[in-house]
């Protein structure tokens, strides 16, 4: 008997100022939770220091601790750039008089303490405002759905905590394709997704893909990955519409580009990366405008990766602010 959907909103909550597509997603169950069927509670949950708690208000803004995090997530990156500077380097430094090389790895030692020693401070403070309530208490009963982008922090510990004091864990996937066309992707995130999907398919119950498709890929790299006799049941379900209405003024501005002028208008929303292929929309719609054509192309989405090249051609168009429009933040 199911008692607790325990829906796991980690990378949501920890950066609240990306609202991408499995962000939209993640709040909007959170949103809607209160439509767990029967006597079900549907909770929203976040991994905080090796533990799952209870979140109290994802939609709450936290300003300060979004700075904290902010600071954090830029420390951190530093030390290690400061540690992949020097190991780049040692060879070299190895070359010198042996002084001179224990004064450069005590002068790479000192900066990463001090800045290791800011970490701390800042780690600490964001626990203290983190907003989160109590710990959720795994156990049997409780469904833990992963939702979120949980390859992003992997805390495959408390998940297996979660299930083997009886829980059952779901994974949502939304797509495959690091696995599929890992060229699109930053190697890390290729290597992250993998090390996730390898986990997902070994240590969860089930996994619940956004389509018919997206299961049928799930399927396809599972033997690929899967290392036990037993394997996670899989199925699909559609995500649902929730996108919120608003008085927005960039909504406005973009509303008035359908209803200004004459001409067909076209509208991709996407965020502008590699796989979502811009580029021959855009060759498209230059043959259109060079035969004549009256129609208009209207992009909404962020600027995302590996799109330089692409960002320099849209801003240097012709047709910039007249047929093609670029609107890249829009509620």
């Amino acid at each position: 008997m199911i008692n607790r959907i325990l829906i796991d909103c980690s990378d949501a909550y920890n950066k609240p100022w990306i609202n991408t597509g499995i962000q939209r997603v993640v709040r909007n169950v959170v949103r809607h939770a209160d439509s767990a069927p029967g006597d079900v509670k549907a909770l929203p949950v976040a991994v905080h220091d090796n533990a799952l708690l209870l979140v109290k208000d994802i939609e709450k803004k936290r300003v300060f601790f979004n700075v904290l995090s902010f600071i954090e997530r830029g420390l951190a990156k530093v030390i290690e750039k400061c540690w992949d500077v020097y190991h780049e380097r040692k060879p070299r430094y190895m070359t010198y008089p042996r002084n001179i090389h224990r004064a450069i790895w005590a002068c790479f030692r000192v900066f990463s303490l001090v800045l290791s020693s800011g970490l701390q401070v800042v780690k600490f403070l964001r626990k203290k405002v983190n907003g989160l309530a109590g710990p959720a208490n795994c156990g049997a009963g409780d469904i833990v759905l992963l939702v979120d982008a949980s390859w992003n922090d992997q805390c495959f510990e408390v998940y297996g905590r979660a299930r083997k004091n009886g829980a059952l864990i779901v994974v949502v996937v939304h797509d495959v394709i690091p696995l599929s066309r890992p060229e699109f992707f930053a190697d890390v995130l290729v290597r992250d997704f993998a090390r996730w999907f390898e986990w997902a398919v070994n240590n969860t119950d089930g996994i619940v893909a956004v389509s018919k498709r997206t299961a049928n890929q799930v399927m396809r790299y599972m033997p690929d990955y899967l290392h036990t006799d037993v394997r996670p049941w899989v199925d699909y379900s559609y995500n649902g519409e929730g996108l919120p209405a608003s008085g927005d003024v960039k909504l406005q501005s973009l509303a008035s580009v359908f209803v200004e002028g004459d001409g067909r208008r076209y509208l991709c929303v996407g965020t502008l990366e590699p796989r979502k292929n811009h580029v021959y929309i855009l060759d498209a719609f230059d043959l259109a405008w060079r035969s004549g054509v009256n129609v208009k192309l209207i992009l909404v989405g962020k600027q995302g990766w590996r799109c330089a090249d692409l960002l320099e051609r849209i801003n240097s168009h012709q047709q910039l602010g007249k047929n093609l429009i670029w609107m890249s933040e829009v509620n």
